[in-house]
């Protein structure tokens, strides 16, 4: 129920998990000031849509209207953190925890990659899953060079369809993933997305393709068999 913010001294890294993914997005900075906090999700949610999930009322219509400063106070009782924009302030008091590394299960490299248009993608899936059933094991993602095939099967009903892509590297094992996660993952970036797949057990990273490595990233953990 929190999400880390981690500064670098160059660019602060938003990052939120669930254990069957993590999100992590990040944002260039003008200070080189370093700091890690914890912030809950509920403040989290204000600062980025102006609402709380437990409240209606619009909370930060200022958030947007220009730069934010960012303070972090730390005590022996408790640790708050100080947003300052528009002359208004906003504190949130942070949750005192660890959060695990979460670079150790980003790969830092890929057997295959493939670019593929978000939309396309997106249709597939949609098309795909609409004949699944709550227990279904995931839908099926194989990589050849060319396209990808997306299927589901089970013992009364099967579904599949083709995706092209513009792909490198090896033909990919057949990965089972949650498409709810996938299509998540999707929703929320633009323009093509660039996919990277190891074996059929690894995490599964998805980015924008025009962004680059240091882009806002999805990690998937694939479902198993």
């Amino acid at each position: 129920n929190t999400v880390l913010w981690s500064s670098d001294g160059a660019s602060v890294a938003y990052v939120a998990t669930d254990h069957r993914r993590l999100g992590v997005a990040r944002r260039d900075t003008a200070t080189s000031v370093t700091f890690s906090a914890l912030v809950p999700l509920d403040a989290a949610e204000a600062l980025a849509t102006g609402r709380t999930r437990s409240e209606a009322r619009v909370l930060l219509p200022w958030i947007s209207s220009g730069p934010i400063e960012v303070a972090v106070q730390s005590d022996s009782a408790y640790e708050r953190l100080f947003l300052r924009s528009a002359g208004r302030v906003f504190c949130v008091r942070l949750t005192k925890a660890s959060f695990p590394d979460y670079t150790q299960v980003i790969p830092e490299r890929f057997t295959t990659t493939f670019v593929v248009n978000r939309r396309a993608l997106l249709g597939a899936i949609r098309d795909v899953t609409a004949v699944t059933v709550p227990e279904s094991v995931g839908v099926l993602l194989t990589v050849r060079p060319g396209n990808i095939r997306l299927a589901y099967d089970s013992k009364t009903v099967t579904s599949a369809n083709e995706v092209p892509v513009d792909y490198c590297g090896a033909t990919s094992p057949t990965i089972g993933l949650d498409p709810r996660l996938v299509t998540d993952a999707l929703s929320a970036l633009d323009g093509d997305v660039l996919i990277g797949i190891n074996g059929k057990e690894d995490p599964v990273v998805i980015s924008s393709a025009e962004s680059g490595v240091d882009a806002n990233k999805y990690i998937i953990m694939p479902m198993r068999a």
